[in-house]
């Protein structure tokens, strides 16, 4: 369809909505969305009252314009023409076939000071783009996504085109991940060589580091038996104080007892003694000093004593220092080296490039790639280069054989396809010619008992309309019957039985058979159909017909080619007439 694009989106999706009729109707279907977990954008839902036919009072464009409108142009069907109406206001929005055209046909005025026509609210052109004008202002808005109509009729082609080209753009992919594939394969190896490397420096390293952790220990052990040693030599001096005081307090006992034995042995001797006396106080006065200045030298002599310790462990402490820097400027010239030889390496393949992270980005960038290695290889099973190259090649064999094979599928397809297209245009053409007869056979049959009739089928709908005129003077279209519930029994019996004639006229069956078709018939109509199904039996010799009715045929002219079989009655019906 020519304005297939434009109808969709002016329409704004609502062609795959949902119509009910009240709110009940409407919970349960939003209840099963939400069971399916449809999403909200999807499957939508309208209440509108089903009314059975079309608003008379549209507010259409005047004059030619209202040929342009959409209500106008698609064919709807009538339980949803008031629902797209009320939704989607079909009658204010119009199709032209160029924007010049429309242009010229709905814009008034100049600009800044634009009018549409009245009653015209959008116009759309067939690609899908359309004008609207808002404050004066022409707004021209251009259609870029929807390129195709996929629900009012599908393009195969066009479809057939877009997986085409996806089938190209898949293989570009393909090779381009071949290709990334090869070049991580060959950064493994390489990752895998520098770790192996790495592996054996940090265990180079570990040895090393063991070596200086037990010499550590062993000069922490010598160190521990210095400080015990000098340890001991202070517990002894304490030792010999200690001695030099007991014999001190002897001595004075000693003193004491010969104080006492003179003072007996000689009175004359207190002057004497209180001298000795003052003389032992100075003593005392003298010992005291002495004491608090050996003190003052204990303390200097162990304070002297771990001053010296401390400078011994410091200095081995130095010259453990100078020996881990001396092993760190080793270390430091072979990583130096090392890390000359790893840039010429990687200037080989690239240029330098500055570094803006830290260290540990770029740890964790190496583990990501470990992880995606590993990701690879568990992909694809561990297999080597050569192996995926041979399976690549396989592969490749059997995606050619496929391609070859989907090419003359689609080769076979394009050609049935047009077989398809071009049986249906000649079964088309039959199928109206067929109608057409049809709906002739049934007018004839219908002037006979002053009536005029037509047949509508409508073959895409499965749909079949039946019009009935009464063929009288002053007769309209609007007086025209297309509800056979306005007409009374025996006229609808009538135009079924010409109904069933005439789709008789176009059915290739030897046998036709109709049951109690005169049982809401009055008399005159019943004799008319009688002398109607007669007079076409008799036409179309070649076939059979049958005709069961309750009624009495005794009014039936008689004629070789009519038999008339007379049935007995039910059996229920016969006993009650015996009793």
């Amino acid at each position: 369809m020519h304005f297939a694009v434009s109808i969709e989106i002016a329409l704004k999706g609502q062609l795959g909505s949902y119509l009910v009729t009240n709110g009940k109707d409407k919970a349960l279907l939003d209840d099963l969305k939400r069971q399916a977990r449809c999403p909200p954008n999807k499957a939508n839902i309208i209440i509108s009252q089903r009314a059975g036919r079309r608003y008379d009072n549209l507010r259409l464009a005047e004059g030619s314009l209202a040929n342009h409108a959409i209500c106008n142009i698609l064919e709807v069907n009538d339980d949803v023409f008031n629902a797209l109406i009320d939704v989607c206001s079909l009658e204010s929005k119009l199709l032209f076939d160029s924007r010049q055209i429309a242009e010229e046909s709905v814009l008034s005025g100049s600009s800044g000071n634009f009018r549409m026509a009245r009653f015209v609210s959008e116009v759309f052109l067939p690609n899908g783009d359309k004008f609207i004008v808002r404050s004066g202002n022409l707004a021209f808005i251009a259609n870029k996504l929807h390129l195709r109509s996929s629900i009012i009729c599908q393009d195969v082609e066009g479809e057939i085109k877009d997986l085409e080209q996806k089938l190209h753009r898949l293989q570009g992919d393909v090779e381009a991940l071949r290709r990334d594939e090869s070049r991580l394969r060959r950064d493994r190896e390489e990752l895998r060589h520098q770790i192996k490397q790495q592996n054996d420096r940090i265990d180079y390293l570990s040895r090393r580091h063991n070596q200086k952790r037990a010499g550590l220990r062993s000069l922490e052990e010598e160190l521990s038996d210095d400080l015990q040693q000098h340890t001991l030599d202070t517990s002894v001096l304490e030792d010999e104080v200690r001695g030099v005081e007991e014999e001190l307090e002897g001595f004075r006992c000693r003193e004491q007892e010969l104080n006492e034995i003179l003072s007996r042995s000689n009175p004359d001797l207190e002057g004497q003694l209180h001298d000795l006396e003052e003389l032992d106080a100075a003593e005392k006065e003298i010992a005291v000093e002495m004491n608090e200045y050996q003190e003052e030298a204990d303390a200097i002599y162990k304070r002297l004593s771990e001053m010296k310790v401390q400078e011994m462990t410091y200095q081995r402490e130095a010259s453990t220092l100078r020996d881990m820097v001396v092993q760190w400027e080793d270390e430091l010239a072979t990583l130096q080296e090392e890390c000359e030889e790893q840039k010429h390496k990687a200037q080989q393949h690239c240029e330098r490039v500055s570094v803006t992270h830290s260290h540990e980005y770029y740890g964790k960038r190496l583990t990501d790639i470990k992880r995606q290695i590993d990701h690879e290889r568990s992909r694809f099973r561990g297999m080597d280069l050569s192996e995926l190259k041979d399976d690549m090649e396989a592969k490749t064999i059997k995606y050619r054989s496929k391609k070859t094979n989907f090419d003359k599928f689609r080769d076979n397809l394009e050609r049935i396809r047009s077989m398809l297209e071009e049986r249906k245009r000649v079964w088309q053409i039959l199928r109206k010619e067929i109608a057409h007869r049809t709906s002739m056979e049934f007018n004839k049959f219908m002037c006979l008992n002053n009536f005029a009739g037509k047949l509508k089928f409508r073959h895409d709908d499965q749909r079949l309309e039946i019009a009935v005129l009464h063929n009288e003077k002053g007769a309209s279209r609007a007086s025209q019957v297309t509800d056979m519930k306005e007409l009374s029994g025996g006229e609808r019996s009538y135009t079924q039985v010409s109904l069933l004639l005439a789709l008789g006229e176009s059915i290739e069956c030897p046998f036709r058979v109709m049951d109690e078709f005169d049982v809401f018939m009055d008399s005159v109509n019943r004799d008319m159909t009688i002398q109607l199904l007669v007079k076409a039996a008799k036409k179309d010799g070649k076939k059979q017909f049958i005709f069961v009715t309750p009624n009495d045929l005794s009014t039936l002219r008689r004629d070789p080619m009519v038999k008339i079989q007379k049935m007995n009655p039910p059996r229920d019906r016969l006993n009650a007439e015996q009793d």
